[in-house]
């Protein structure tokens, strides 16, 4: 009667298995998204330029390996918008590689800044943070007032 029981159990498992889950299809790439933000940029003084930080710090479900690019968007009034890499590569104003923090010193850099009147170089009134991933995932902020 033993037997039987062994016999009907080792046929049952094999039949149905022992308990493995059977493989599920992989985890679609999942899109990063912005957890922070920061933008502080001294005014213009004639002859130096602008200087400030910017900072946009994002995560992705699938690693920060997966992140493409992020930008820095300032708009002038709806003129042409000036688009500005961010950086996590422990250089261009980036204190720590790697982190989820892209940054950018703008102190070296040309960026516009708003007078009010629209007319000069100038930081627009508004900007965003953009991010995307290698399989063409995004987040954004909502317009941001200076």
């Amino acid at each position: 009667m033993i037997k039987w029981i062994l016999v009907i159990l080792l046929a049952t498992t094999m039949f149905f298995g022992c308990g493995k889950e059977s493989p599920t299809a992989p985890t679609p790439n999942q899109p990063p998204v912005i957890t922070d933000t920061h933008c502080t940029i001294v005014e213009y003084v004639s002859g130096y330029g602008p200087s400030g930080t910017i900072y946009c710090k994002v995560s992705d479900p699938d690693g920060l390996g997966d992140i493409d690019e992020v930008k820095w968007i300032s708009d002038v009034e709806g003129m042409n918008p000036q688009i500005t890499n961010l950086y996590d590569d422990g250089s261009h104003g980036d204190p720590t590689a790697n982190d989820g923090t892209y940054s950018i010193d703008v102190s070296n850099y040309e960026v516009w800044f708003y007078s009010g009147d629209g007319m000069h170089d100038g930081l627009g009134p508004v900007y965003t943070f953009e991010v995307e991933d290698k399989a063409g995932h995004s987040d954004d902020t909502d317009p941001i007032e200076y």
